[in-house]
């Protein structure tokens, strides 16, 4: 059975390659309303190249994936890795439309960030674009911070 994560809902801690099918059917769909302005659209063939030479050496890095579920729906997910030692970037989060603004985002940060803790990661970040935050997200970003026994906080 899997851990509740709000009413109707659960998550499910799932592998990067366990999840890589959901999320290739479904990022477009997310992420439709979204403008990615990534440097990869610039780069040449041979840098395209070297930059895949080098996420090989990474393979072994800490990685970390939920799926979310409404009973035995899929209805979204986060991904994470391991950037450098105690360092972890939130890289991916999709919620299918039709189950947002139910709190599924903000009842998932403080799970995300019990396990990297655990893990003994000591930063958590995520970035955003500008055209994908919700009208609310910035309010449910900062109700959700966890603020860490330095007084830091950590999102």
């Amino acid at each position: 059975m899997m851990p509740d994560l709000i009413s109707g809902y659960s998550y499910q801690v799932m592998t990067r390659a366990a999840l890589q099918p959901f999320f290739e059917r479904y990022r477009e769909v997310v992420f439709a309303e979204t403008y990615h302005l990534g440097a990869h659209y610039a780069h040449s063939e041979t840098e395209q190249a070297a930059i895949s030479t080098l996420a090989e050496n990474l393979a072994g890095r800490f990685t970390l994936g939920f799926g979310l579920f409404q009973g035995d729906a899929f209805v979204g997910w986060h991904l994470g890795q391991q950037v450098m030692a105690g360092k972890f970037e939130m890289t991916s989060t999709g919620i299918l439309k039709e189950h947002r603004r139910r709190g599924l985002y903000s009842a998932l940060i403080p799970v995300v960030l019990e396990t990297v803790k655990k893990e003994g990661f000591q930063v958590v970040y995520s970035r955003h674009n500008l055209t994908n935050l919700s009208s609310g997200f910035r309010s449910e970003l900062v109700a959700a911070a966890t603020v860490v026994e330095d007084g830091s906080r950590v999102f």
